[in-house]
């Protein structure tokens, strides 16, 4: 059995650091796990680059080596944002590398993201976070 946390092979990447994404980040960084973040306000990724996080300039950077990547944003706009264009995700994401998107989205921009990531030779899953007030 493989330890997943020590494994050399076991690199995640954590994109967006809001008050879930933040926690989310904090538990996996708290595994052990190698852990790259990125945000677009960079500052609120400073608890978990002083806990041992590598903190990402972009999204491209972001991912470059991670084996899982867990997104955790705002909206489809923001998701699709995120994964296209030069320092989009998708230009740096490692063939077989896997995306859990946290971020509720529209079914149809779901499949559209599932569609880019096979076009890169990597794999999505939608696993949408909702909370109930």
């Amino acid at each position: 059995i493989i330890d997943m946390a020590t494994s050399p092979l076991m690199k995640v990447s954590f994109l967006g650091l809001g008050s879930m994404g933040n926690a989310m980040a904090k538990n996996i960084l708290n595994k052990g796990f190698q852990l790259t973040v990125w945000n677009r306000t960079s500052s609120k990724a400073n608890d978990l680059k002083n806990a041992g996080a590598h903190l990402a300039v972009n999204l491209r950077e972001a991912v470059t080596d991670a084996d899982v990547i867990i997104s955790c944003l705002f909206d489809d706009k923001s998701c699709l944002e995120a994964a296209q264009g030069e320092n989009g995700y998708l230009m740096g994401i490692q063939k077989n590398a896997i995306h859990v998107n946290t971020t509720t989205i529209n079914p149809n921009v779901a499949t559209q993201l599932e569609e880019l990531h096979k076009q890169h030779g990597a794999f999505y899953i939608a696993g949408p976070v909702c909370i109930i007030h």
